[in-house]
């Protein structure tokens, strides 16, 4: 992608989050209404407030965020354990919500451009709530090494590595872990007695593997290998690589991925499971992760590159989070501070939307 056809897709989208905007200000212009929709999604959305003597009733009409429990009869700060604990302006978190659920993804500077925020309160904003719809992924989500989006790496954060690339972040990340000793290494060095038996059951294994599976199962013995040396050997991208190994691992069960981004085969071959999906698909999906980042963030750094795929989430996949979804998720959220947002660092592996997901919007 070019940088005339990167800037008319941001002027469409900015124009896009102009009318969405100005048609949410017709009912929501200030804090006072901003409340009173959360009030509102209360109410109709069941019981999402809760006073700290249990009590789920609010008034129907409310512009404040602290009312008198009709219970306890104690000052009531609804908002209080929810995304929007301690937040000193509602207004900006309902604009950007509303835009998220619309399926549309934005950067800081067009948030600021519609609010009255600044450029690091609209980032703040834009990772909380990257923050809350993480929490809500789960084990049906595929899971990819994050080595297969240093393309993307093109920004630097607090983990960055001084004087180096963005993509330096990724060998900092594991290179942390590289000096300990697995606990099932004891520095004994074990042999068999039927050697020759046992070369001809792996070979026999990796006959039955896909050949791209086979070619780098070749490459790895029962000693550790590093997957920079895997990838000189090898002579193939990182990211197929990536997959490679981690088809290797999870569906096939064949290798151990030991701290340091290193490998090895695994000391008893057990019985190989059906793959759960073919190669190409799961390059499909990191290639189609690396070009919704390039259309809306030119780049990103690791060290959030799990929050950009829970922001791409959201834009995907409109059956999850329409209807006030993700107002409700907010709601029922625990708080997040700035020291959160500081302290996060994208896991091993990056969670994607699944499959199903994508091919039902590819397909609409």
């Amino acid at each position: 992608m070019d940088k005339s056809e990167s800037r008319q897709i941001k002027r469409v989208r900015t124009k896009r989050i102009k009318k969405i905007v100005n048609t949410l200000k017709r009912t929501t212009k200030n804090d006072g209404d901003a409340i009173q929709k959360l009030v509102n999604l209360h109410q109709r959305h069941g019981k999402l407030f809760r006073c700290r003597c249990g009590n789920t009733q609010l008034p129907k009409q409310l512009r404040v965020r602290i009312t008198k429990c009709g219970v306890c009869r104690r000052n009531w700060r609804i908002t209080a354990g929810t995304i929007f604990h301690r937040v000193r302006k509602l207004f900006p978190y309902v604009i950007a919500i509303h835009l998220k659920q619309s399926g549309i993804s934005f950067v800081a500077d067009e948030l600021v451009s519609v609010t009255d925020v600044s450029y690091s309160t609209a980032s703040l904003i834009i990772k909380k709530l990257s923050m809350v719809i993480f929490g809500e992924m789960n084990d049906e989500f595929q899971e990819f090494s994050s080595v297969s989006f240093l393309p993307v790496y093109s920004r630097r954060s607090r983990a960055t590595p001084s004087y180096s690339h963005p993509r330096a972040e990724e060998g900092e990340f594991w290179q942390e872990g590289s000096g300990e000793i697995d606990d099932d290494d004891d520095g004994v060095d074990e042999t068999h007695d039927d050697a020759s038996e046992e070369v001809s059951e792996v070979s026999s294994v990796a006959a039955s593997l896909p050949a791209d599976e086979a070619f780098v199962y070749d490459q790895i013995s029962d000693e550790r290998i590093s997957f920079n040396t895997l990838l000189d050997r090898t002579n193939l991208k990182s990211d197929k690589l990536s997959l490679l190994l981690i088809n290797l691992q999870l569906d096939f069960q064949l290798i151990d991925h030991l701290d340091g981004e290193l490998y090895r085969r695994r000391a008893v071959i057990e019985e190989k499971p059906k793959p759960k999906q073919k190669v190409h698909e799961q390059l499909a999906a990191i290639e189609s992760f690396k070009d919704y980042v390039k259309s809306i963030h030119q780049g990103i750094s690791r060290k959030y590159a799990q929050l950009y795929a829970a922001d791409c989430w959201c834009a995907m996949d409109q059956d999850r989070w329409d209807n006030d979804a993700l107002f409700i998720a907010c709601i029922r959220s625990e708080p997040k501070s700035r020291r959160d947002i500081v302290d996060f660092v994208s896991p091993v592996t990056i969670k994607l939307p699944p499959r199903k997901v994508r091919s039902r919007l590819s397909s609409s």
